[in-house]
Formats: C-alpha cells, sequence, structure tokens
C-alpha cells in the first residue's frame, strides 16, 4: 500500500546504482540459480568475499542464461505448486527458498549478490534432499546407495571447508585467492591492495617496503579499472603513490575527477 502511494520510495535509490530495476530483475534470476549452484555444487572458485563482478543482465539474452535461469525458476514454482498434496515437503522447501530471497532478490535497490543471503535459504533446498535421500520408505532398494552418496558429499564438504579455513586463517592468502577467483572484482582488488599496503607500512625493511608499495599500487589501480564508477581504489592509488615517491598520477586524477563530477 505505501509503495502504490509513494513509488519513489524504492524507485529513488536506483540513482546510484550501475542498474535500473528491471535490470536488477533481470540479474537476480541469475543470482537465485546462482545460490542454487553454491547449495548443491559449491565449488572454491564461486565463493569469496566480494561479488561485485557479477554480471548484470541488461536484457532477457544479454546473456543468454538470464533468459534460462527464469524459465528454470518458474520450473521450479509450478513444481511447488504441483507437489503440494503428494509431497509437501518438496513444495515447503522450494517455497522457504524463495520466500527468504523474497526481499533482497527482488525490487529494492540492493547489492546484487551476497553469499550471506543464503544462509537461511539453503534449507528449504537441502531439507527435501536430505529428507528424501535417506527416507527408507521411499526407493528402499537403493537406499544405501542414497546414503553412501550422501556420506560421500558430506566428506567433500568437509574437505572443502578444512580448505577454506586454511584460507582464511592466513590474511594475505585470503586476499589474494580472493582477487585470483575474482580477478574482475574491484572490492577483491581493492582489499588485496590494502593488505600488501599494512604489509609496507609495518616493514622497516626498504627493499620489501618498495615491494609492497608498487603492489599494492597496482591492485589499487586495477580495482579503479575493473569497478565500473567505483572511486575507492583511484582515491587509495593516488595516496599510496604519493606515500610512495612524493608524486601524483595525472590520468589517474582526471578518472576520479571526471566519476566525481557525473
Amino acid at each position: 500500500s505505501y509503495v502504490a502511494i509513494d513509488p519513489q520510495w524504492i524507485m529513488h535509490d536506483y540513482t546510484i546504482r550501475d542498474f535500473s530495476q528491471s535490470e536488477r530483475l533481470m540479474t537476480e534470476a541469475r543470482a537465485l540459480c546462482f545460490y542454487i549452484r553454491l547449495i548443491i555444487a559449491p565449488t572454491t572458485n564461486q565463493l569469496g568475499l566480494f561479488h561485485d563482478d557479477f554480471a548484470t543482465s541488461s536484457g532477457l539474452f544479454e546473456p543468454p542464461t538470464t533468459f534460462a535461469a527464469i524459465v528454470g525458476l518458474c520450473v521450479l514454482l509450478l513444481t511447488a505448486v504441483s507437489t503440494r498434496q503428494r509431497a509437501p515437503l518438496l513444495c515447503f522447501g522450494i517455497l522457504w527458498f524463495f520466500a527468504a530471497h523474497s526481499l533482497e532478490s527482488t525490487v529494492f535497490p540492493l547489492e546484487l549478490v551476497y553469499e550471506h543471503r543464503n544462509y537461511i535459504a539453503m534449507y528449504g533446498i537441502l531439507l527435501p534432499i536430505l529428507y528424501y535421500a535417506l527416507d527408507s520408505s521411499w526407493l528402499s532398494k537403493v537406499l544405501l546407495i542414497r546414503r553412501t552418496l550422501i556420506c560421500a558429499f558430506l566428506i567433500l564438504l568437509t574437505f572443502a571447508t578444512a580448505v577454506r579455513a586454511s584460507e582464511w586463517g592466513n590474511t594475505v592468502l585470503m586476499a589474494m585467492v580472493n582477487v585470483q577467483h575474482h580477478p574482475y572484482s574491484a572490492r577483491s582488488n581493492h582489499y588485496a591492495g590494502e593488505i600488501y599496503a599494512v604489509l609496507g607500512d609495518a616493514t622497516k625493511d626498504k627493499a620489501k617496503r618498495a615491494k609492497y608499495y608498487k603492489l599494492a599500487l597496482s591492485y589499487y589501480k586495477k580495482s579503479g579499472e575493473v569497478g565500473g564508477n567505483n572511486v575507492n581504489g583511484l582515491f587509495s592509488a593516488l595516496m599510496i603513490q604519493n606515500i610512495y615517491d612524493g608524486s601524483i598520477d595525472v590520468k589517474i586524477a582526471n578518472t576520479l575527477r571526471y566519476r566525481l563530477q557525473h
């Protein structure tokens, strides 16, 4: 009712975004499929602190996976409706997943993708999978196979979690892994730059300090290049270059000025 009275309540915040509401809705179809993939078949190169490199859908077929994602989500919803009597837990799980993402993956001008949005939603996918995989009254002839597959999957997830934990236990390694898996993420590059800037400040070895500052500068510049209208990388590049050799990169300064003006 409030949106009907004041539609600009939602729309005015889109002025600070690089995407429109329609583009966001199309992109979120792909984002929901991405979330499902993270639940069912997560891989370390998909995971990351930041997902600002997630491509925006500018049309139903730009990229082509946009239309496929929309069709896939419609099939999921139809499955939920059609199974509400004979498989209510499956219906519940699918609708739980959509309900959990109904705020952050719809019309509101939030950022496109964050993994933490999937934490509660994942129960909607995992609950029916585990129920039907472990239920002895359903396809009992292959019960052992189903349970073996679940155990193998849990072992695989445990191993993957141990790898991620070892990466997160080392700040420099975590930054490098993030930027390796998300080279076009402005935030991942900026974070890597920050880590090397801190290392440069902390060391008294002049050679190491110069090395760390150069690495920080390269990541800050990359952050400015891949970040669209993002200005953090440009600010940081100017600052660290001035600290390192007292100079100012005119090209970076002009780019920063242009972005701030527009």
